[in-house]
């Protein structure tokens, strides 16, 4: 299925997203999330990350350039559509052993990946043990 987007935020804090984010369907504490497959305006991202670099002073998040924030500008600027993948979300840029573990489980059956695959921020909040293959798993 598919989606209308009404906001994009990279990794909001719990309480943000459980106030913000919340999906009709999805229980209390799952969230979608979205990975860099996009079919949008190239031209005018590209102009709003260089209205970024360009601005006196320099417009930064996180004390660098960010491609979110112009997402969510090029969003509100055009209507936006998501379509729902149902799968799991490998978490490869928060350590090399995330990195690792993606690349040992991506192959794997659902139920046979690793729990710590399968987890968030150590905390393990899915049903993998019921077999449950359609679940989704997204922050």
């Amino acid at each position: 299925g598919s989606l209308y987007i009404g906001q994009i935020v990279e990794k909001p804090e719990i309480e943000y997203a459980k106030k913000h984010c919340k999906i009709d369907g999805l229980n209390q504490n799952e969230f979608l999330t979205i990975f860099g497959l996009y079919i949008l305006d190239g031209s005018r991202l590209c102009e709003l990350i260089g209205n970024n670099i360009n601005h006196k002073p320099p417009i930064r998040h996180k004390g660098t350039f960010q491609l979110t924030p112009c997402l969510q500008l090029l969003r509100e600027e055009q209507e936006t559509h998501g379509i729902i993948i149902k799968g799991v979300r490998f978490d490869i840029g928060t350590s090399p052993q995330k990195y690792v573990h993606a690349l040992q489980n991506f192959h794997l059956p659902f139920d046979k990946m690793t729990s710590s695959v399968l987890s968030t921020n150590g905390n393990d909040h899915n049903d993998h043990n019921n077999n449950n293959k359609n679940k989704k798993h997204m922050e």
